[in-house]
């Protein structure tokens, strides 16, 4: 099963659609969805879950073993379903298993009984994920399949749940999770891989990176792109994921987007909104979603030689009052790291727009709730030491190329004006300043106004003291 982004693309929900594809049975699909879509968010509704799926597929195995054997002539699969389920609730009611008499009619045995003349197939993968203490293959088999069902049952019981394998944590139920895949894979002779990329958070599915990269977006190792369907449209989000190990950088960026929309007088423009905080199935584990107005693309050469000049003039002015409504909070925030990296470009209603969206380098003038000195001085070591890199610091200030003083002396308002100006000239001639002697020849490119030109050249001073500040700035972007 998918969700349909356009002709050509398309997004997993999650990794059971190889269930639906050889059963074509929705409500099938739907349970191990269920299940799975849960499993980053609450274990014990994961085993609570898992169980109903269970059932749901050695009910389906029931029907095609009867089928197989002559045994449902004349009956339809709703009422062999409800015949199964009728059985399986009466305790005298049994089957036999190879040699093996009269066993007690359960969803367990009705697998143990299927997979009886075929174990060598599952061999590795009880292997693999540690179900091969005994000797016999049939036993290890056994033995899983009935693991498998007492997780999803017992692990909500008070008492079971005390038992080390059957506590609904993090191990046991990634072990269930990608054994139970392969379990199926097996079953349903499919040779689909899991990808824990493709895991669902509730409702929010992961776009494949092989898609984003064929739509012209690249993010980072902590984000990801989701959507979601929302009343038979597809929405879009920029995903993280925060828990005890998230960097000092995403905290801060969290912070700052939290501020931005919270605590700002005005109304932020060009700056992603979170859209829904989830609590994850760990202690201190939470996603974050920004919510996007469409399938995000990077700001980069390919795209913007597309565009006329008056749409890269509108790309200059979204980016400028992005970064405007940081320095008009109060206290101001200065971003510190303007490149075309942390902008996404959206299409809509056939216009670019453009959205700040990384703000993992972000200062105030007063340290954010939770960011005490120690924290600044780890994001400005980072900080310094990309700025330093000569081969991918055109857009930081000269003054913080390699800057080895008091960074609090520096003006982080005239070192984003610098680097918002570097900025605007990428965008109409594909091109940044290199040397101050580079300055008008790079400028004189560019088919914008004398009065812009003349603003521009100011922001791309070498000295700071020389620079405008962003009020100024804002006022010949914009035409004010």
């Amino acid at each position: 099963m998918y969700i349909k982004l356009d002709e050509d693309l398309k997004v997993p929900k999650g990794n059971f659609g190889f269930v639906y594809d050889k059963t074509n049975e929705k409500e099938l699909f739907d349970r191990l969805l269920a299940c799975e879509s849960v499993y980053r968010l609450n274990y014990e509704d994961f085993a609570h879950k898992l169980r109903k799926a269970f059932e749901s597929i050695a009910i389906w195995f029931e029907i095609k073993y009867l089928r197989r054997n002559g045994l449902a002539e004349g009956k339809s699969d709703a009422e062999l379903k409800k015949i199964i389920t009728k059985n399986v609730m009466d305790p005298g009611y049994t089957i036999n298993i190879g040699d093996q008499r009269d066993q007690y009619y359960t969803f367990k045995n009705i697998l143990v009984r299927y997979t009886y003349d075929f174990p060598e197939k599952f061999e590795k993968m009880l292997e693999e994920f540690g179900f091969n203490s005994r000797k016999d293959i049939r036993d290890n088999l056994a033995f899983y399949i009935r693991y498998i069902y007492d997780f999803g049952s017992r692990s909500s019981h008070a008492g079971e749940k005390e038992k080390p394998r059957f506590i609904p944590n993090q191990r046991n139920a990634r072990r269930v999770l990608y054994s139970f895949h392969d379990f199926l894979c097996i079953l349903f002779s499919s040779n689909h891989v899991f990808s824990e990329k493709s895991i669902p958070i509730g409702e929010f599915y992961p776009v494949p990176d092989s898609v984003c990269r064929a739509q012209g977006l690249t993010l980072s190792d902590r984000e990801s792109l989701y959507v979601r369907e929302e009343y038979g449209k597809v929405k879009y989000y920029l995903g993280i994921m925060e828990n005890a190990g998230l960097s000092l950088k995403d905290k801060r960026e969290m912070e700052t987007i939290r501020r931005l929309w919270e605590e700002s007088y005005d109304t932020p423009s060009n700056i992603i909104r979170t859209a829904d905080l989830i609590q994850g199935a760990d202690a201190g584990e939470r996603y974050q979603f920004y919510s996007v107005s469409d399938f995000p693309v990077s700001l980069n050469q390919a795209v913007i030689r597309k565009m006329s000049e008056e749409e890269r003039r509108r790309l200059v002015q979204g980016i400028g009052k992005g970064v405007y409504s940081l320095h008009c909070c109060d206290p101001p925030i200065y971003h510190r790291n303007l490149c075309p990296e942390v902008f996404l470009l959206f299409q809509v209603q056939n216009h670019y727009k453009i959205l700040l969206a990384d703000f993992r380098y972000t200062k105030s003038s007063e340290q954010f709730s939770g960011s005490g000195e120690d924290s600044e001085e780890t994001v400005f070591f980072d900080l310094s030491r990309m700025a330093s890199c000569r081969f991918n610091n055109d857009y930081f200030a000269p003054e913080v190329r390699g800057f080895t003083g008091d960074r609090n002396t520096l003006d982080w308002e005239k070192a984003d004006v610098f680097s918002l100006g570097q900025l605007w000239l990428y965008i109409m001639t594909g091109d940044v300043i290199e040397a101050p002697e580079d300055t008008y020849r790079v400028i004189n490119r560019a088919q914008i106004g004398i009065r812009e030109k003349d603003i521009l050249a100011d922001m791309l001073s070498w000295d700071a003291d020389d620079r405008p500040g962003m009020k100024e700035v804002m006022r010949v972007m914009c035409f004010e």
